[in-house]
């Protein structure tokens, strides 16, 4: 008989699974390079360089949506994975207008499905886009805009799970270069072991061919001392 969970892994691995992340945070934190890295390839596309000439112009926060389906291990367990990405949010002085379009669109979500759940005939291709997780990365810089975005973001609490994501990009790079420090003393130590160890391996060969040579010589001088026997011609003669 089957197990409660051996039943809901058959029906994930049937339906697949549906997961909605957003993704928050300044220009340059990481949100698109932790996506791709994420996914295992190319979700979100890097923003190209900014146009000088529009400098002055505050764009604000943009929703955009993704999904993308993955598969999660060897079973065939799909998922629909729904990546909500922010370009624009955290890149003002005065973030509060982001924070509410944020707000504004998880309501959004909730009205949709509420809408849905309350029709009489629903929509069998209904999809239910409420966020389920948001990853904020925030700066590893600029502690009164840390404090700042923490106090902004609380108005999000009661709508998804949020989540603190520090860009830690200059702390990767040191750790990068302490393993690779690591692997270079490990590659280092090594060497020098195999090295030591073809070293006693040549004087073993070194001590073999003395031994060798020395039992050569002995030989060759016991052979040298041998006296040679003449062998008389007329000894086994007949004499007339």
């Amino acid at each position: 008989m089957s197990s409660p969970a051996m039943m809901r892994r058959k029906k994930n691995v049937k339906k697949g699974i549906q997961f909605c992340l957003m993704v928050c945070g300044a220009s340059g934190t990481g949100r698109t390079t932790f996506v791709n890295t994420l996914c295992g390839k190319s979700v979100l596309n890097h923003k190209d360089s900014d146009d000088p000439n529009d400098a002055h112009v505050e764009e604000g926060v943009k929703i955009k949506p993704v999904t993308v389906e993955l598969e999660l291990d060897e079973e065939g367990t799909r998922i629909s994975l729904t990546i909500v990405d922010t370009p624009g949010f955290g890149d003002l002085i005065d973030n509060e207008a982001s924070f509410a379009e944020i707000v504004g669109y998880l309501e959004r979500q909730y009205d949709d499905i509420l809408a849905e759940e309350s029709r009489i005939k629903r929509n069998p291709r209904f999809r239910d886009n409420r966020v389920h997780a948001m990853l904020y990365f925030i700066t590893p810089t600029g502690h009164e805009k840390l404090s700042k975005s923490v106090e902004g973001g609380a108005g999000v609490d009661s709508s998804m799970n949020p989540e603190d994501l520090a860009s830690q990009s200059v702390r990767l790079k040191e750790e990068q270069l302490r393993r690779e420090e690591e692997k270079l003393r490990e590659i280092e130590s090594k060497v020098q072991r195999e090295i030591a160890e073809k070293r006693q391996e040549l004087l073993a060969r070194e001590s073999q061919l003395r031994e060798i040579e020395a039992r050569m010589q002995r030989e060759a001088s016991a052979a040298a001392s041998v006296p040679t026997q003449e062998t008389n011609p007329g000894a086994n003669g007949d004499h007339n």
